[in-house]
C-alpha cells in the first residue's frame, strides 16, 4: 500500500482509536493463502493518553502462499 504524506492507516490492533488494516487475497484454486503478517507498527499518542499504532509512508503485507502438489 502506498499511503500518502501526511495520512497513516492502523495496525492489526489500532489500539484505543481507529479500525484495524484489513485486506482480501484471492489466488487461483487450489492456491492456500495463510494469515497475513504485518510490519511492526508505529506508536502514536494522543491527547488524553489515547494511544494508537500506525503506519504511514509504503506497507507491505505479507502471507504464505503454498501452491498445488499437482501445479505443472
Amino acid at each position: 500500500m502506498r499511503i500518502e504524506q501526511r495520512w497513516h492507516v492502523y495496525w492489526e490492533n489500532p489500539g484505543d482509536s481507529g479500525l484495524p488494516t484489513t485486506a482480501t487475497i484471492s489466488a487461483p484454486a487450489g492456491f492456500e493463502i495463510g494469515r497475513l503478517r504485518y510490519p511492526v507498527p508505529e506508536r502514536h499518542e494522543l491527547e488524553g493518553e489515547i494511544i494508537s499504532y500506525i503506519h504511514h509512508g509504503d506497507l507491505v503485507l505479507v502471507a504464505d502462499v503454498v501452491a498445488p502438489a499437482d501445479l505443472p
